[in-house]
Formats: structure tokens, sequence, C-alpha cells
């Protein structure tokens, strides 16, 4: 990459396996594989193994055809008004953020802030995929957390490499011949025991939760979004909803693809911040004003307003 890119070329090709591949160095030709011609450029390089790892059949992993079907139901999932719908979910993990928080200041401790941030992270995405109330911020050593740990831990174990390598080398149904796994069936039991549980509960008693793991339902019992607040266990139109399994590997998507990547975000830019005090005081008045106007209450229409915060997490991702 860095030989064609110093001699000022915007793209080469390599082959993996047998298999001609496309490396772009151009912005602007990555800026149109991820936006206006991202359906062209869908597949990742991964496949899934849906009998044997169900995890695997997510939507990052799935490839043509099958990425397209699921693609096509899970969009409505995130529009804006769901992510609306899903916001006060979030915010009400606040207040234990804010608790911990004042632990360490109450006590006069140093506080570790990429374990603080990921696990208020690990609530907020467990209860809103999930549905469940972890308690990784009054426990750091809670059930749910120690399966998050395993699930940055998978590329680092000495299987997870080894299965990585061979993934990269052999082709997809040798792989998968010989047996090798990614995910693990500890990982995998827990995830789908967690889901299948949840979701048992709620359509026996008829809980409705704005959250992910709702429009889930929703997606598995009626083959698309309903706007009615209620659950409906069969569609009566037999359109082809979403399997147990393939509804568990979505929700896993979800959390691990929010997970290590909003906390380290949340990381940087409190350092960030620490570091630029000026940047700091504007971004406080800027929220302190906002907040004002929505008495006080951190709502989706305030965060929308603070455009500065926008910049300022903008920023500590570019750098």
């Amino acid at each position: 990459y860095k030989k064609f890119k110093a001699k000022g070329e915007k793209h080469f090709g390599i082959y993996e396996r047998q298999s001609p591949s496309y490396v772009p160095i151009n912005l602007d030709i990555i800026k149109g594989m991820l936006t206006t011609d991202f359906d062209h450029f869908r597949n990742h390089g991964f496949f899934s193994n849906v009998e044997d790892e169900p995890l695997t059949a997510n939507l990052f992993n799935l490839n043509d055809d099958q990425w397209r079907v699921m693609r096509a139901k899970l969009t409505p999932t995130f529009t804006s008004g769901k992510m609306k719908m899903m916001f006060h979910t979030i915010v009400d993990r606040t207040s234990g953020l804010e608790e911990l928080v004042s632990t360490f200041a109450t006590d006069k401790k140093p506080m570790n802030v990429k374990d603080v941030m990921s696990r208020f992270t690990t609530d907020v995405i467990g209860n809103v995929a999930f549905g469940i109330e972890c308690n990784t911020m009054k426990d750091p050593d809670a059930e749910f957390a120690y399966y998050a740990k395993q699930i940055m831990q998978l590329g680092h174990r000495k299987n997870g490499i080894i299965a990585n390598l061979l993934r990269n080398i052999l082709p997809p149904w040798l792989f998968l011949k010989l047996g090798f796994k990614i995910m693990g069936k500890e990982l995998g039991d827990f995830f789908f025991d967690l889901v299948a549980n949840a979701i048992e509960y709620r359509e026996k008693n008829n809980i409705i939760r704005k959250d992910f793991l709702h429009l889930m339902i929703q997606l598995k019992n009626l083959g698309k979004l309903s706007d009615d607040d209620k659950i409906v266990i069969k569609s009566s139109k037999g359109d082809g909803g979403l399997t147990l399994k393939q509804v568990t590997a979505q929700c896993f998507v979800f959390f691990t693809a929010g997970f290590d990547t909003s906390s380290t975000t949340m990381m940087f830019t409190l350092l960030e911040l620490a570091l630029n005090p000026d940047v700091q005081d504007k971004l406080r008045q800027e929220i302190n004003r906002v907040l004002e106007k929505h008495d006080g209450k951190i709502t989706y229409e305030a965060v929308m307003e603070m455009e500065y915060l926008d910049k300022v997490v903008a920023e500590s991702l570019r750098l």
C-alpha cells in the first residue's frame, strides 16, 4: 500500500488465495465505494457458517444475495425515527455512569477512562440490543462483561489466530470441512440462550420495549417492521421472517460493532478535551445552552442541535 501510494497511484491489485482483489488508495474512490456504489462492494471477505456458528450469519459476514436480503430487512431499523425511539433507553443508562464517575471523584482515586467507557457502553448496548440489565458499571465482573471481553479477545487467542490465518488461505468449503470455528461454542450458546429467553419472555407477557430487540422480534414474527405497540406472535400472511438464529446474529453484531468503537471514541474524545481546555470550555457552553432550551433534559432533538459536539467527536476520530 505504501509503495503504490508513494508513487501517486490511485489504486492497485493483489491476490488473496487465487482471487484478484482491488485495493483503492484515492479518497474519492474510497468515498464512492462506501456511499453511492456501496452495493457493488458489499462483501467484506468473510463467510458465514449458519449451522455450526449461527453468530456468523450477521449482516457484516453475509455475502451477495444473502447480504442484500438481510440489509433490506434491517435498513428500516436504523432510520432517524427508530434511533429517536431508542434514545430514551440509552439516556436511562447515563445515571449509572454519573454515579460511577462520582465514586472515583469522592474517593479521590484515579479513573481508568477506557475501562469506565467500556462498562458504560456494555450496559447501553446490552440493554438496547438484548433488553437486559448488564450491571457492568456496578459490577465489572458481571456475566455479560465477561462475554463482552471474550468477544474482544477472539482474534488474539491461539485458536482464533490459527482460524483467521487458515480462513485467509483456504477456500471456504475446505475451512468449514476442517471444523474450525471462530466464535466458539461457549460464546455462541451464551448469546443464543440470552436472545431466546428474552424473546420468549416478551412474547409470553406481551412486553414492549423501545429497543433494537423489539424491532428484531417484529422482523422475526412479521417479516417487516410495524408501528403497532404490540407483540404479534405469528404473521398471518406468512411473510418471510427472520429465524431465531438470524435474530441472534444481528443482535450480536449490533453489540460487537458498537462496543469497542464507541468506548474507544469516547475515551480519545475525553483525552483530547483534557488536552485542549479551551475546546472543552466552548463545548460545555454549547451543551449548557442547548440543554437550557430543552428544560435541562437530554433529548434526541437536543443532541442533534449540538453542532460543536459533533465537530469535536469528528475531529477526535480524524486524529
